[in-house]
């Protein structure tokens, strides 16, 4: 059976919203000794997107601060955060981030695994405005077009959560014969999860819809006790996961994840299907084959 949650919150009618959108590969440079926040986002700013998905790997800090996943002592939200924990020097392994809005700035959201002098290999939510790389690297992503994340208040959960907004511009990718255009967009959907849905059976709807049957999906979130393919899993009832690797073939998705429980314990293994509910949110991208 399906582990569920119960939040504070009337549960909305949509279990997913998913928009079309276009994802350009990108190359961002950031910059080392100011806030990761202040990096990011000037690093996107200059490869022309405000928005998207970035893979951060083998980085070097001067400080890294993040959360795991908690109790929330005022009783509010069915889940909450331990922290924040602080460390550095240490050396980010690997952090998925979203580049949003929120408040109309620029905001991040990620999850990943960085290793911390003294204290060994971490799982969790980074916090950016707290976290600063020591010197200039680069990184690989995804810039968006005609969709992007926007924080707004989420009644259901009580917390304020991204959630795709639409926007003029080109949410459909023209066919092309050209072998030399450089970073041509793909299409490409962005999609967040609502709670107590399995997430394997709502992204195969979400590609049956769209008409996306091989897909990568690339995001994060947070699953109530999540299994693995193999056997086990992670017994709390509240964790974050960054995607590992991810994909729709055939219209079925695979998804492999790190995951953190509240015990700061963290995993990695292949999702089984029909036993990973989403716990408060799960942030994906769905990302079309080149044509």
């Amino acid at each position: 059976m399906l582990s569920q949650i119960i939040h504070p919150g009337p549960a909305a009618h949509d279990r997913f919203t998913a928009l079309r959108c276009a994802a350009t590969p990108v190359t961002v440079s950031l910059r080392g000794g100011v806030p990761l926040m202040q990096a990011v986002a000037e690093g996107f700013a200059a490869a022309g997107f405000d928005a998207g998905w970035l893979d951060l790997r083998d980085a070097p800090c001067d400080a890294l601060t993040y959360l795991i996943p908690g109790l929330d002592p005022s009783g509010a939200h069915a889940a909450w955060y331990n922290g924040p924990h602080h460390g550095g020097p240490g050396v980010i392994r690997q952090l998925g981030l979203w580049l949003g809005l929120r408040d109309g700035a620029s905001f991040l959201h990620g999850h990943g695994l960085w290793s911390i002098a003294g204290q060994g290999d971490r799982v969790g939510h980074i916090l950016p405005f707290d976290t600063v790389l020591t010197h200039d690297i680069t990184a690989h992503g995804w810039g968006l077009r005609a969709a992007r994340l926007v924080v707004a208040p989420d009644p259901e959960t009580g917390f304020s959560l991204f959630q795709p907004q639409p926007l003029p511009g080109l949410a459909h990718v023209a066919p092309t014969c050209s072998s030399s255009e450089a970073a041509p967009p793909q299409d490409a959907v962005l999609v967040t999860l609502r709670p107590n849905g399995d997430i394997s059976a709502m992204l195969d709807q979400i590609a049956l819809t769209h008409d996306m049957p091989d897909a990568q999906v690339l995001g994060l979130g947070s699953l109530i006790g999540p299994r693995f393919a193999t056997g086990g899993g992670v017994d709390s009832f509240a964790t974050e996961i960054l995607l590992t690797a991810g994909q729709i073939r055939d219209g079925e998705s695979h998804l492999s994840a790190l995951v953190v429980g509240l015990d700061g314990t963290h995993q990695h293994g292949a999702l089984a299907r029909g036993a990973c509910a989403v716990c408060v949110t799960c942030e994906l991208l769905l990302i079309a084959p080149p044509r």
